[in-house]
C-alpha cells in the first residue's frame, strides 16, 4: 500500500481537552421597546367613556389627570369635554389606558 504524506498541520498531535468543552450561555435578544399610547379617558355614571386625550407616557397622562381632579375639586364648574359640557358628578372615574402602537 503506498503510504500517503500529510501535510505538516495535520502532523501535528491533537491536544488533550483537559475538561469537557462548556456550552455557551443562550444569547439573549435586546429587549425591543415597543411604542405605547396612553389614552386619559373619563367613565361616567352611565358607563360612557369620553376620550380626553392621548400621551407618549404614563407619567404624562397621570399630570393631566391630576391636574383634571384638582379643576373638579376646586372649581365644580362643569368640564368641557369632546364638544360638550359634563356634569362633574356625573364624572365616576379618570382612566389611564394603556394601548401598544
Amino acid at each position: 500500500m503506498p503510504k500517503v504524506e500529510l501535510p505538516p498541520s495535520l502532523e501535528q498531535p491533537v491536544p488533550a481537552l483537559d475538561a469537557p468543552p462548556t456550552l455557551q450561555q443562550p444569547v439573549t435578544p435586546p429587549a425591543v421597546e415597543v411604542p405605547v399610547q396612553v389614552e386619559l379617558q373619563v367613565r361616567l355614571s352611565n358607563g360612557e367613556r369620553i376620550l380626553v386625550g392621548s400621551f407618549p407616557n404614563q407619567e404624562a397622562a397621570k399630570t393631566k389627570a391630576r391636574q383634571m381632579t384638582r379643576e373638579l375639586e376646586e372649581s365644580r364648574v362643569w368640564p368641557f369635554l369632546r364638544g360638550r359640557y359634563v356634569r362633574p358628578d356625573a364624572i365616576v372615574s379618570i382612566d389611564l389606558d394603556l394601548t401598544a402602537c
